[in-house]
């Protein structure tokens, strides 16, 4: 189950950034006249989304060849990344959905499912490892 909300998380994060470089539907038209603005700030992060979800498939596809330590370290850096990284637009679409309802609820349902598959990781990889000390 690990494996898939892994995988799933990648996929998620390369979704995401690929939504807000080549669509409007995720349009921060709440900010009124300052929408626009904010247009290089949310292509680099697009941009890093990306490349991490990339990489989080990247280390699930290359499990096998790697040493399990290093493997395990890698992915819980990059799942902490996807996780940080969601933090500021999860915000910011919470803020959107106070200023103009429900047309930021697409934002906060996306960022925040890759918060609880970055934390459903950890947490499930956190019970399997104590019951392997126990």
């Amino acid at each position: 189950m690990t494996r898939t909300i892994i995988i799933l998380a990648g996929a998620v994060s390369i979704a995401a950034g690929l939504a807000y470089i080549g669509t409007s539907w995720l349009a921060a038209d709440f900010l009124g006249s300052e929408a626009g603005s904010e247009r290089e700030t949310v292509r680099f992060w697009s941009m890093c989304s990306i490349v991490i979800g990339v990489l989080l498939l990247g280390l699930m596809a290359a499990r096998r060849w790697m040493k399990e330590g290093l493997n395990d370290g890698l992915l819980i850096v990059a799942l902490a990344a996807i996780f940080l990284i969601q933090i500021p637009p999860f915000g910011l679409w919470m803020l959107g959905f106070i200023a103009s309802g429900y047309t930021a609820i697409l934002g906060i349902l996306m960022h925040g499912a890759l918060m609880a598959m970055a934390c459903l990781t950890f947490v499930s990889n956190r019970r399997s490892l104590a019951r392997e000390t126990a």
